[in-house]
C-alpha cells in the first residue's frame, strides 16, 4: 500500500521527527527531568496521538495554552531565599488538584508539581533542579519548609483553585 502525502505534509513529518530527535536526544544525555515543561508537554501529547491510533505524519501541536492562569507568578520569601512559582497547567484527580510549574528558588530553577486538596491545603510537592535529576528542593529547603508550605498554601493554591 502506497500512502501519497503533499509535500507540506511531508515537511510537517520532517520537522516533528527532527524535534522529537532532538528531545530524546537530550534525554538520553542529560535525563527526562532536563526537559522543560513545555517539552514534556510537547512529548506527551505526540505519544497520546500515536496511542491513540494517530499517525505521526498527521501530528499537530499547538503549544496555546487555554488556561488563563497559564504563566502567572507568585512571589514570595522562604528564609532569606525569594521564591517564584510559575504557573503552567493543572490536572484534577477527584478530589485532587496538581499545579504544574516552574519555581525558582534562590538562583537555582526547578520544576514539578504542588498537590492539594479540594479544601486547598497541600497534601504533597515535588520540585527538582533542571540541571540535575537527583537534586530536588526538599534536599536544600532544610528547616524552611514550613515557610515553603505557607507560601504554598497562602499564596499559590489558595488563588489557583
Amino acid at each position: 500500500m502506497k500512502i501519497i502525502i503533499t509535500e507540506r505534509q511531508y515537511q510537517m513529518l520532517q520537522e516533528n521527527q527532527k524535534y522529537i530527535d532532538t528531545l530524546l536526544d537530550k534525554i538520553n544525555n542529560d535525563g527526562f527531568n532536563s526537559l522543560s515543561i513545555d517539552e514534556k508537554r510537547y512529548l506527551n501529547k505526540f505519544s497520546e496521538h500515536i496511542n491513540n491510533g494517530g499517525n505521526p505524519d498527521e501530528f499537530k501541536y499547538s503549544n496555546d495554552i487555554d488556561d488563563p492562569r497559564y504563566g502567572e507568578k507568585f512571589k514570595g520569601w522562604v528564609g532569606n531565599n525569594e521564591i517564584t512559582f510559575k504557573f503552567s497547567e493543572e490536572k484534577i484527580d477527584g478530589k485532587e488538584h496538581e499545579f504544574f510549574g516552574e519555581l525558582t528558588f534562590g538562583n537555582d530553577i526547578y520544576y514539578g508539581v504542588i498537590v492539594a486538596n479540594s479544601n486547598g491545603y497541600v497534601m504533597e510537592y515535588d520540585f527538582y533542579d533542571n540541571h540535575s535529576d537527583n537534586k530536588r528542593l526538599t534536599d536544600v529547603i532544610g528547616d524552611s519548609e514550613h515557610e515553603l508550605l505557607e507560601f504554598f498554601n497562602d499564596e499559590v493554591v489558595k488563588y489557583l483553585l
